[in-house]
């Protein structure tokens, strides 16, 4: 279409286009014989550009709106490009794969592997088309590829989209365009993780759903195309012919493992260090945490329910589930804890006088600290402290720490799922084994490892049979008649100390030996202790201020 396009020429608006078509000026070739002399020059270099595949001279010009006339010009140019990542926070979160498209070839870049054939691709390309790719994609190969320059006109379906008369996500897109697709819960970041710990299949599976998000672009640029033809009333002698979703690709895998890259994609063992740079063992080497005991809480609002908990021995973890705020403190001044990190909010917006929405400071104040707002900056999603759901928690979580402190105890708020994003660790939402197998990475210890396999195992035998099992009763017996009410100034001091702490943890693995099963409130517990030690190696940024309070999350940089 690009040949039957004037509103890159100086002075000639939609509705003159427009009216040129009406006319019967369908081309340059038909308006260089009437049009001004003044435009010519315009016009001659508009030939000599589609000669030599200039197409930053009419991006130059072009509206934004605009760019699928220079798509449907240079249409064997054209990059489909998809981008996978560990997450989606481009301060902490890097690249794994980027697949492509030109026609019916396709193309893939796993991280750790030889980057010239996608670099040569972007070299090549005149059109780049993404799906958010301006917030996403493009973003992640800059930051991965900082010298690599991408082809200047961008087509992104995401605004593309919106501006054809799309509403809703990108699946709710994808439906209207008439596209149907197999659903799966498996993630790239989650299939990347798999990967890294050996997992080829996982690779073959990230890199069929990159495929096809791949080919979905073709169908929806088309998609889009029809539409902004219909409501720009654009005539038929005018429209192009090309349809981008004519040239689907496939994979060409290679036969053989040795099989040379061009030949077809080799699915091969990991090669890169892309896991946390930051581990158990680094921590351990600046400073000796071997005797150092950290308590991690993973709250919930009301005392009526379970909250996660865990006791972290250097990197030994012992979890269970605790209802009261005294069992709590009680515990973790039995386990001589040398910190405690809550998963809850422990301070509110600055000036807000209560937590409920009738606080007259709401407004002026709003619901949302300096530390949310931080992480959020970062690509790190987080709830503000003050919304309706998070209202009681925050007053949990306010109200025990103050009571930690008053026996002496430091408390500290730490943030499992923004801790997992940082470390690279695959959050609840992903399945506990592959959570529980980023703990593992990082070098935490414990029973749950064990337990998790065991529950699983269970799981799978239940599955394959109708036989009822008989289910698990957890012990009830209050950790305070172990604990007792010891104070900061008395505890650990004496050989009776060490011998009822022994005994008290001697009760609180066998309970915890009976549990019925392992969540992910144990997990974020202990994720929550992992910000406790990242504290006490002084290996931790404190986002916020002290009006607010701090939220202490991991410095791996």
């Amino acid at each position: 279409m690009i040949t039957h396009t004037f509103l890159h020429i100086k002075g000639i608006s939609k509705r003159q286009e427009q009216s040129l078509w009406e006319q019967g000026i369908t081309d340059w070739a038909l308006y260089e014989n009437v049009a001004p002399k003044s435009r010519v020059p315009a016009l001659q270099n508009s030939f000599h550009a589609l000669r030599t595949g200039n197409v930053n001279f009419f991006a130059r010009s072009l509206p934004g709106t605009e760019l699928y006339r220079i798509a449907l010009g240079f249409p064997d140019d054209v990059m489909f490009l998809c981008a996978e990542t560990t997450g989606t926070s481009l301060y902490y979160d890097s690249l794994t794969m980027v697949g492509w498209s030109f026609g019916s070839s396709y193309g893939v870049y796993v991280e750790g592997e030889d980057p010239a054939p996608f670099v040569e691709a972007v070299q090549r390309a005149k059109v780049l088309v993404t799906f958010n790719g301006t917030q996403h994609d493009c973003k992640f190969i800059q930051k991965h590829f900082p010298e690599l320059v991408l082809p200047v006109v961008h087509i992104d379906l995401r605004y593309s989209a919106k501006r054809a008369g799309f509403s809703g996500g990108r699946s709710a897109i994808e439906q209207a365009a008439g596209l149907v697709r197999l659903t799966t819960s498996e993630t790239a970041s989650v299939l990347w993780h798999r990967y890294r710990r050996g997992n080829n299949s996982a690779l073959r599976r990230m890199i069929t759903y990159n495929h096809a998000d791949v080919e979905a672009q073709k169908v929806l640029l088309d998609a889009c195309i029809r539409r902004m033809y219909a409501k720009a009333s654009i005539p038929d002698a005018v429209q192009s012919s090309v349809r981008f979703a004519d040239s689907l690709s496939v994979i060409r895998w290679a036969k053989t493992k040795d099989a040379l890259p061009r030949s077809g994609i080799t699915v091969s063992a990991y090669k890169s260090e892309q896991a946390s740079a930051v581990t158990y063992g680094t921590l351990q080497a600046e400073r000796p945490l071997d005797d150092v005991c950290v308590v991690g809480i993973d709250l919930v609002a009301s005392e009526k329910r379970e909250s996660g908990f865990c006791i972290l021995h250097g990197n030994a973890a012992i979890t269970s589930r605790v209802k009261t705020d005294e069992e709590m403190i009680a515990v973790a001044l039995s386990a001589g804890a040398d910190v405690v990190s809550i998963d809850s909010p422990l301070g509110i917006p600055h000036g807000r006088t209560s937590f409920w929405d009738d606080d007259p400071m709401r407004e002026q104040c709003g619901i949302t600290r300096e530390c949310e707002r931080q992480l959020k900056q970062r690509g790190v999603s987080s709830y503000p402290c003050l919304i309706p759901s998070m209202q009681k928690l925050t007053q949990r979580g306010m109200g025990l720490a103050e009571k930690f402190r008053a026996h002496g105890l430091e408390v500290i708020e730490g943030y499992p799922g923004g801790t997992q994003d940082i470390l690279s660790i695959p959050r609840k939402q992903a399945g506990l084994q592959d959570l529980i197998e980023g703990l593992k990475e990082f070098g935490i210890t414990g029973r749950f490892i064990q337990d998790a396999a065991r529950q699983t195992e269970e799981m799978q035998a239940k599955n394959n049979s109708t036989v009822s099992r008989p289910k698990k009763i957890r012990a009830k017996e209050s950790w305070a008649n172990y604990a007792g009410n010891r104070t900061s100034e008395d505890r650990l001091t004496s050989p009776q100390e060490l011998e009822a702490r022994q005994n008290f943890l001697h009760h609180y693995r066998l309970q915890q030996s009976k549990r019925a099963k392992i969540t992910h409130d144990e997990l974020d517990a202990i994720t929550s202790a992992i910000v406790g030690l990242f504290y006490l190696c002084g290996r931790y940024e404190a986002l916020g201020n002290a009006e607010e309070g701090f939220l202490i999350v991991p410095d791996v940089r």
